[in-house]
């Protein structure tokens, strides 16, 4: 596979992406994120098995740098049989709600394009239906809705209430 590396500016400042590192995969899996959205954190009896995910040979994790010190997110893919390319995305917790979602998300869509398919790659993602603010950035960067779908998920046996399915909005970003 190709590896490009990508600047993407948020703020005023550039960020680079590359292949994750062990380290920032670590920093990852501490990340903290306020109500409602502590449903994304991972809690630290899972760090191990998350991190040999992370890091697996297969795995296509990225991280997105700032200024060669600092992770401000990671992006995540995973190409399909049918050609499309399953993407996961984060920001770190500091870096939410303060407007650079929709670019953060563009640079998702941009790298994947030169690493998975081209210009005529479609984009497949899942959201957490409660997250009314990642979907509206999602919409705002031309995803759309495609079908819903519940699903008990290993974060859901981090929640407290295990037993209750999520339920996830579907979108879809074609060419």
């Amino acid at each position: 596979f190709r590896m490009y590396s990508i600047v993407v500016r948020l703020e005023r400042n550039m960020y680079t992406i590359r292949k994750m590192t062990q380290s920032y995969a670590k920093d990852y899996l501490n990340w903290r994120y306020p109500a409602p959205y502590e449903f994304y954190n991972i809690p630290k009896e899972y760090h191990e098995a998350e991190l040999k995910a992370i890091m697996a040979p297969s795995a296509h994790w990225f991280c997105v740098e700032k200024s060669g010190s600092e992770m401000v997110g990671f992006y995540q893919y995973t190409p399909l049989k049918n050609g499309a390319v399953e993407i996961g995305l984060g920001l770190k917790p500091d870096y939410t709600g303060k407007g650079y979602g929709l670019k953060f998300v563009r640079g998702c869509v941009q790298f994947g394009r030169q690493q998975f398919g081209g210009e005529s790659a479609t984009f497949l993602l899942r959201v957490a239906e409660f997250n009314k603010r990642a979907i509206k950035t999602y919409r705002r960067a031309g995803f759309q809705d495609c079908g819903r779908a519940q699903a008990m998920t290993r974060t859901m046996a981090w929640a407290q209430e295990a037993a209750k399915p999520v339920s996830f909005l579907c979108m879809k970003l074609s060419a």
